[in-house]
C-alpha cells in the first residue's frame, strides 16, 4: 500500500474512487496494482467524465486535482474534455477564418472596382 501524507489530494483520490466503485460495481484494487481504467468498461460516460475519475485515482498526488475547486473547475467545464467539442471549436476557428478572408478578399474587390 502506497503510503505518503494525507491531504486534500488524498480526499480527491477518495472521491475518484467512489466514483469507479458506483460507476463499474467494482472496488478499486486496494494496493493500486490491477486498476483497470474506468475508459476501460463498457459504461457510457462521456470522456470527460472518464477523464476527471483517471485524473482523480492517479497513484502520484502531483498529478492529481490538487485540491476542490481544481475539481469543481473541471467538472463546471466538463465538456471540454470531450474530443467532439473540441473538434467542433477547431471546426468554428476554421470557418471564421475562411469567413474573415471571404470578407477581406470582397473588401479589396469592391475598393479594386472603385479604381
Amino acid at each position: 500500500m502506497v503510503r505518503g501524507p494525507i491531504d486534500e489530494r488524498s480526499d480527491i483520490y477518495s472521491f475518484g474512487a467512489a466514483m469507479y466503485h458506483l460507476l463499474v460495481g467494482r472496488k478499486p484494487d486496494l494496493h493500486f496494482q490491477n486498476i483497470i481504467p474506468i475508459s476501460a468498461y463498457d459504461i457510457e460516460l462521456s470522456e470527460g467524465f472518464c477523464h476527471i475519475i483517471e485524473k482523480c485515482m492517479e497513484l502520484d498526488p502531483a498529478r492529481r486535482y490538487q485540491n476542490g475547486m481544481e475539481l469543481e473547475a473541471a467538472l463546471d467545464n466538463i465538456y471540454e474534455l470531450d474530443s467532439e467539442y473540441r473538434a467542433f471549436r477547431k471546426r468554428r476557428l476554421c470557418s471564421r477564418i475562411v469567413t474573415a478572408a471571404m470578407i477581406a478578399g470582397g473588401a479589396a474587390l469592391l475598393a479594386g472596382g472603385f479604381l
